[in-house]
């Protein structure tokens, strides 16, 4: 990203429009519900003088994805989602009691 855009993020008028996405969207990611902690331009064609019409709460894990979606397939993209819900979806049944961890995993 060019200069000047970093220092537009660190700007009065950026933050403040941040914060207004943010609590427009409950501070929780568009895309998955989680609790959000970025804005994400959906496009870069008004920066500085986007609408909040423009911009869009995201977690970072999403955030991240928005990013890096040119480079991988939707599919990658899919199977990675799907490994991360499952990895915290076994990680809440152990937390709960639900199911035991496996002696392998008990280092």
């Amino acid at each position: 990203m060019n200069e000047n855009y970093q220092e537009y993020l660190k700007s009065d008028t950026w933050q403040r429009k941040r914060k207004a996405v943010l609590k427009r969207d409950n501070y929780l990611c568009t895309q998955c519900k989680k609790k959000a902690q970025d804005v994400h331009h959906k496009t870069y064609d008004n920066v500085g003088r986007e609408p909040l019409s423009d911009l869009v709460s995201l977690c970072r894990e999403c955030h991240e994805k928005k990013h890096i979606r040119n480079s991988k397939s939707e599919f990658d993209l899919d199977r990675e989602h799907k490994e991360n819900e499952w990895q915290r979806e076994y990680e809440h049944e152990i937390r709960t009691g639900d199911i035991e961890r496996p002696p392998w995993e008990n280092f």
